[in-house]
């Protein structure tokens, strides 16, 4: 078996890696197949809906790791993935600028020597050093996905 380090130091395996990254674009082709987006639901609902169903892959995910069940794994990993990115569709979410944000802050993280320097007591990890910063958002102008919420309480 690969490790993680022989998976992703070779050159070709990172591009291949990014290549399949444009699937995630087909999330959107599914979920405007089946008209989600459509939803007279409120969107506090639907992310309700959507983070109990983010819960029972997380939940395959495990009984497949238990089971060894490589195939299982793959598929639950998978369907967390479609459902991540089908729910930042349907929020309508700046993707991008997130991720940046998000990734930037992730990168300025210090790697754990030792268990002690871990929320997790595990290696390997990861923590917010003194130099860590939170990303921030608030330039960016809201979608309002909980205005309609409290336009339809009021």
């Amino acid at each position: 078996m690969k490790s993680v380090v022989q998976l992703f130091t070779c050159g070709e395996s990172r591009r291949s890696l990014y290549d399949n990254l444009k699937h995630l674009g087909c999330v959107s082709e599914f979920i405007i197949k089946f008209s989600f987006h459509q939803s007279s639901r409120s969107v506090a609902d639907i992310l309700k809906l959507r983070l109990k169903h983010m819960r029972e892959e997380l939940d395959e995910l495990e009984q497949a790791i238990d089971a060894a069940d490589e195939y299982a794994v793959w598929d639950a990993l998978v369907d967390l993935i479609y459902l991540a990115v089908g729910t930042v569709f349907l929020i309508q979410m700046p993707f991008s600028v997130c991720f940046d944000r998000v990734h930037r802050a992730n990168m300025n993280k210090v790697r754990c020597v030792s268990p002690e320097q871990s929320k997790r007591g595990e290696l390997p990890d990861c923590y917010k050093g003194d130099d860590w910063e939170e990303p921030s958002f608030e330039d960016l102008e809201k979608v309002g996905i909980f205005d309609l919420q409290s336009s339809e309480k009021g």
